[in-house]
């Protein structure tokens, strides 16, 4: 490849890297802590469902019939429910919906909710309404918040989506045109020169990360691309082609609940069966039952279940009566050829959600590492510039910019930290958690950054930041033992066990950053010059420097 156009490819590497490594890092955090969103932080946030719920399936079915028995007759044909600390719900739900014709042609939907206790099963409360009204009402705890932050940084759909869709583009740009950039791969892969000088630091650590963890950023990077283009574009785009830009009915047409063919012979309302078939199988944990048709002998039950020993979940179509399994697919079988498991594997590759807990610690780790690609970009960006000839800004410019760096990235960490304490300490009513996680998280992180940006030295901004994460991390168990009484000694005892897994795990990282806070530099260690001398910083450079 000619000079010139290596030379291109790596100026476009730099500028995407410099201009998006915050928002990719703040990203790549989140979507680290995400991974345990659901079900490991919905457990441990939730602790009417830190020891394992079960029922027995004749459970259900008899608080499914004592349930239809409080609705009107044609609320009975769609029957839904949701267990308890699976995905969403930390309490079992059922809800009973009726659809109906407007006048203007439109249609109407009309749920009747009950929450139950997902110990207990006693009635927590009785709501009636619109499925997204009541849905959005929901208690919002840390693990929804963390969720939806990663998700689209909670601006919502359309604008959320679309960024985060387009960030995930320009991390696929930037590790592209960094292979290009980067041609001598196998050396550069084992170079690491830590204690040359600062620059070299950043710039092998930049590489290695980007080598070793290549193939997970590129997943990571179009994964997420995907996901946040993917409802804002790419669905509405297919339903223009194909269904004259109604949405809804290319939803209806890969994600069907198709209404079994009523017989008119009365049965009662059959789910335990079912759920017996499902636990005997070789699915995963049971999401939902949908049962359609009510009292129909015709009536079918679908089950949408977690992934088993495959990586996407499945759903599963049951005569009600009989148990007997009519069809098993997955939420994009139907469109067939290879299209069909790339679709599904999206999301379960973006967010690790298969093969178990070993599975999302790495992806954890592996997705701290796409942040710290991020950083370690942006730091050696703002080093060539501050101690280089490159750039065209003052070196003050540059120093403000590895300041917001600085607070922005450490300050996500941090704001992260407070909402687990932040769901222990909060006593507020329910439908108002969210408000309340939202205001901390966004506070602690603009003080962060506050604090960053009016301090003149990074390193020692960055120690602090860091020691003040990870004393965060590290006393969570200490504020939820004296909060819960539930802490890491009697986790076992009283088969916590993920909710002392949480804990545990969250002690170690605290530990970690502490110790990464204590190894870290108070200032810039000093250049070596040409002739081996000490060099000195650019006079504007607002730094002060020492040796090593």
């Amino acid at each position: 490849m000619k000079r010139n156009t290596t030379k291109r490819y790596y100026e476009i590497h730099s500028w995407v890297g410099a201009l998006t490594a915050i928002m990719i890092f703040v990203l790549a955090y989140t979507g680290s802590v995400s991974v345990f969103g659901r079900p490991e932080l919905k457990i441990w946030a939730n602790e009417s469902i830190h020891v394992p719920v079960g029922h027995p399936p004749e459970a259900i079915e008899d608080l499914v019939r004592k349930r239809a028995a409080d609705v009107p007759v044609e609320y009975l044909d769609e029957i839904v429910v949701l267990f308890p600390g699976v995905r969403r719900s930390a309490n079992l739900v059922l809800y009973f919906e009726h659809e109906s014709e407007l006048e203007n042609g439109g249609t109407r939907h009309h749920i009747i909710r009950f929450d139950h206790d997902p110990t207990t099963l006693e009635l927590i409360s009785r709501r009636e309404g619109e499925p997204l009204e009541l849905f959005e009402t929901d208690r919002k705890d840390m693990a929804d918040f963390i969720i939806k932050f990663h998700a689209d940084l909670h601006l919502g759909d359309p604008w959320g989506l679309l960024l985060t869709g387009l960030l995930g583009l320009t991390l696929l740009a930037s590790i592209v045109t960094g292979v290009i950039t980067h041609r001598k791969v196998l050396k550069e892969a084992f170079t690491f020169r830590p204690f040359r000088s600062l620059r070299l630091l950043f710039t092998d650590s930049h590489k290695a990360l980007g080598i070793w963890g290549l193939a997970f950023h590129a997943v990571i990077s179009f994964t997420g691309a995907f996901l946040g283009l993917a409802v804002v574009i790419l669905f509405p785009a297919a339903a223009y082609v194909s269904f004259q830009g109604d949405v809804e009915a290319l939803a209806e047409e890969f994600l069907p609940m198709d209404e079994p063919a009523r017989s008119g012979v009365a049965a009662d309302l059959n789910v335990a069966d079912v759920l017996y078939s499902v636990q005997d199988s070789d699915e995963g944990p049971v999401v939902s039952a949908v049962l359609l048709g009510g009292r129909d002998a015709n009536a079918v039950v679908v089950v949408n279940t977690l992934a088993g020993k495959g990586i996407v979940g499945s759903t599963l179509r049951y005569k009600a009566d009989t148990a007997e399994l009519q069809t098993r697919y997955t939420t994009f079988s139907r469109l067939g050829g290879a299209a069909g498991p790339v679709l599904d594997a999206m999301f379960p590759l973006h967010f690790g959600n298969f093969g178990g807990v070993a599975v999302k610690y790495l992806w954890f780790i592996l997705g701290l590492t796409t942040g710290l690609l991020a950083v370690t970009g942006s730091m050696i960006w703002i080093e060539r510039r501050v101690y280089g000839t490159s750039g065209n800004l003052s070196h003050k410019s540059y120093r403000r910019i590895s300041r917001l760096t600085v607070g922005a990235c450490c300050g996500v960490v941090i704001a992260v930290a407070c909402l687990f304490h932040a769901q222990l300490l909060l006593d507020v009513a329910p439908q108002k958690l969210g408000t309340w996680l939202g205001i901390l998280f966004f506070t602690s992180w603009a003080a962060s950054i506050v604090w960053a940006l009016f301090r003149s030295n990074d390193y020692q901004t960055t120690r602090e930041l860091i020691a003040v994460a990870g004393a965060l991390y590290a006393v969570v168990p200490l504020v939820n033992g004296a909060v819960t009484g539930n802490h890491i000694l009697n986790a076992i005892a009283d088969s916590h066990i993920v909710a002392g897994g949480t804990d545990l795990t969250l002690l170690i990282g605290g530990i970690a950053l502490l110790a990464t806070a204590y190894r870290l530099p108070n200032q810039r260690p000093l250049r070596k010059g040409k002739y081996g001398g000490a060099t000195k910083p650019p006079a504007d450079a607002d730094v002060v420097e020492v040796s090593a």
